[in-house]
């Protein structure tokens, strides 16, 4: 999934796909933690009213251990909308 969002030509990187492997590894960590916990989910307000922000705050390990995720979407014609890298 994250290839979608960076340059082709860079997909094959020896660094960029360890530090992929690294980031999902240790995400994966986290949510799979037994005491997971969705904490919150924050829209954020964007000064361009054609990008939406949404933040998902968590924690994990029985709360000694917090991080978030997000992503922003693109507004297409029509009031539709599209996922987009940050």
């Amino acid at each position: 999934m994250f290839k979608t969002f960076i340059d082709p030509s860079l997909h094959e990187h020896p660094r960029l796909a360890k530090g992929f492997s690294t980031y999902v590894k240790n995400y994966e960590r986290e949510v799979g933690e037994e005491a997971y916990t969705l904490e919150s989910i924050v829209i954020v307000n964007l000064e361009d009213q054609n990008f939406a922000g949404v933040d998902y705050i968590y924690s994990f390990n029985n709360g000694k251990g917090h991080g978030n995720s997000g992503c922003t979407f693109t507004r297409l014609e029509g009031n539709h909308w599209k996922l987009r890298p940050r």
